[in-house]
């Protein structure tokens, strides 16, 4: 899965940005429970502002929303937000569902990278977004962070989208693979 995104969207060629995630993201990972995840973290060189997990630890962060935040305390909820979801093992529990449905159908066998792609273009459940939130949120805290800087992003998404609105541009895609590429590109 991680081969594919990559393949379908450009890794930013710089490694100061990868530096700096890895080295905000590094204590909220020291703080996850889960044993044998290693978390691996790839800036992708898109305006999007976007960030995403999947399976196996890896998260990925847009160059689009390094540029809207406002700094390191905002970048620091975004990526405790990120390792929230595989903390909360929102990624596995989702991909295992949907592998459980489809082996019910008959049509498990090499469609569990596909089907994990197709999971991240639909994105999480409020709930699940939510916990993903709190648990981010809980753990700027632990660690000392001012928890008026901690909400500072969402508070700007709120003022971003008030004064925007929201939208979400429509795959113009033919293939399933590119529509699910472009409803990546609009998770949030």
């Amino acid at each position: 899965l991680h081969e594919l995104i990559r393949k379908n969207h450009k890794v930013a060629s710089t490694s100061e940005h990868t530096s700096r995630v890895k080295k905000l993201a590094g204590p909220l990972v020291r703080r996850s429970k889960r044993k044998g995840i290693t978390f691996t973290f790839t800036v992708l060189d898109s305006a999007e502002i976007n960030a995403f997990a999947h399976i196996g630890g890896f998260i990925y962060v847009n160059t689009g929303l390094l540029e809207f935040i406002g700094g390191d305390e905002e970048l620091e909820f975004v990526l405790g937000h990120e390792v929230g979801h595989v903390e909360l093992e929102h990624c596995s529990r989702r991909l295992t569902y949907a592998a459980r449905a489809s082996e019910l159908g008959g049509d498990l066998g090499g469609n569990l990278v596909q089907m994990s792609y197709h999971l991240i273009s639909a994105g999480y459940s409020e709930e699940d977004e939510f916990a993903a939130d709190e648990w981010g949120f809980r753990q700027l805290v632990a660690m000392g962070r001012d928890r008026k800087r901690a909400l500072a992003l969402p508070r700007r998404f709120v003022e971003k989208e008030k004064r925007e609105g929201r939208r979400k541009e429509k795959a113009e895609s033919p293939t399933a693979v590119e529509a699910v590429v472009q409803g990546i590109d609009n998770h949030f």
